[in-house]
């Protein structure tokens, strides 16, 4: 075999031995791609907590989509998906998703349609808002943490209550809203801060504030809500705290069962085991577990019939008695 032929072999031979890696390759990704779809891995996703850098989308309605961080493609958003640090997240119209952020939905976010945002940081929490609006119901925040969504316009950084921000990219214009919740106990507030300036501005609950970009935030700004955005913050509102008994109710079910769980657990630890009605020997007597007791059996050959007898001289039959002459 000449060099050359040999110099080809070994090429085709090195094309062959890509390609199979290659096709073992794409194979890998396609199981793997099937098992993050099925519905046992969806099962199976944990619930977000306040610490995990994590939070859950548990509800979508139409068509909403995800770009994780570092990825150039994007995906359709099913409930149960799990939305981590720089991961983007764009509603088509007439859809929207709703977000936990804690397994009792004490911090949850609603973004409804034509709304574009990412998730700069998780815990403590900024959106960034590009375009559209974001309703967030927040109630549980951890000691010094901090919840803000920030936009081209202004940054609403908010102390525990429900509130609305919205920001259109055509206009540049920045809107935020918080509602009076009743019997709360608590006094809460939206500070609009400037991202160019050091104006800023406090938003109580049952306010409203309008600007633009390049505006400096005043509290002449601050106006009364208006009937249409209470509507909007109250069906909210309502809809979150709905969510949030229901996510109590299924938390402390949870914990009763595996208390149940347990207690049972630890009483059959404790207990003998016990052989059970089909554990006996069938051989042994139930009395004294003894050997087995032969019942006697009038088949059996008596003794008397193994004993040989004498010649009964009145029966003589053929000058024979019992095999005996007579």
């Amino acid at each position: 075999m000449k060099l050359n032929d040999r110099w080809i072999l070994a090429v085709l031979f090195l094309t062959l031995c890509i390609s199979s890696v290659a096709v073992a390759a794409k194979s890998r990704d396609s199981m793997i791609d099937a098992q993050i779809s099925s519905p046992a891995h969806e099962a199976a996703l944990p619930d977000a907590t306040d610490q995990d850098q994590k939070a859950k989308v548990y509800e979508v309605t139409g068509k909403a989509l995800l770009t994780k961080k570092g990825s150039p493609t994007e995906r359709e958003i099913k409930a149960g998906d799990m939305i981590e640090i720089g991961d983007a997240v764009y509603t088509e119209k007439g859809a929207s998703i709703s977000i936990a952020f804690d397994h009792k939905k004490k911090n949850a976010v609603r973004i409804p349609a034509d709304t574009k945002a990412t998730f700069t940081s998780i815990e403590p929490t900024d959106i960034k808002l590009d375009q559209g609006s974001i309703f967030s119901a927040v109630t549980g925040l951890a000691a010094g943490s901090t919840w803000k969504v920030t936009t081209p316009a202004a940054v609403a950084a908010v102390r525990g209550t429900v509130y609305l921000v919205r920001y259109e990219t055509s206009s540049g214009q920045f809107f935020a809203a918080t509602l009076d919740v009743p019997d709360d106990g608590k006094t809460s507030a939206i500070e609009i801060q400037s991202l160019t300036s050091e104006g800023n501005a406090i938003v109580i609950e049952g306010k409203e504030i309008t600007l633009k970009e390049g505006e400096s935030p005043t509290q002449e700004m601050v106006q009364d809500l208006s009937p249409e955005v209470i509507a909007e913050l109250q069906a909210f509102f309502e809809q979150v705290s709905s969510e949030q008994q229901a996510a109590e109710v299924e938390t402390s079910s949870g914990e009763e069962q595996k208390e149940d769980s347990s207690t049972t657990e630890e009483k059959s630890g404790d207990m003998p085991l016990d052989e059970g009605p089909g554990d006996e020997d069938p051989g042994l007597s139930p009395d004294d577990n003894g050997p087995p007791t032969l019942e006697p059996d009038d088949t059996f050959l008596k003794d008397e019939d193994l004993t040989e007898k004498e010649p009964d001289d009145t029966k003589c039959v053929n000058g024979y008695n019992n095999g005996t002459p007579c």
